[in-house]
């Protein structure tokens, strides 16, 4: 299964880099595809919000067989909202990444 890390990363240190980073790790030790989006529009490289953001669903947009896991305070970012929602209208498998684990949504 491709996965693709939807999280908090405005406002937050290092734009959480550190939790996405040890998710992905985690997930892909268990043989797992990984979409992170700090690989793939890192915030650190100058786009805007919007820019990167449009970059991101665009990339969890090209897989048919893709899930959406929701990493530790998802609930306070705007673009993770945004991911679920979609995620969601697309019928989508939605995770939540707790303890270094899976839970379906």
């Amino acid at each position: 299964m491709t996965i693709y890390l939807s999280g908090p990363m405005s406002d937050v240190p290092l734009h959480n880099r550190p939790a996405f980073e040890e998710a992905a790790a985690v997930l892909r030790c268990e043989g797992h595809s990984v979409l992170n989006p700090h690989e793939i529009s890192p915030p650190s490289d100058g786009r805007s919000w919007e820019d990167s953001l449009r970059r991101d669903l665009i990339m969890m947009l090209k897989y048919d067989d893709i899930a959406l896991v929701l990493l530790p305070g998802w609930s306070g970012s705007k673009g993770a909202k945004l991911e679920l929602y979609v995620a969601v209208a697309l019928n989508f498998p939605v995770y939540y990444y707790l303890d270094h684990r899976l839970v379906k949504l």
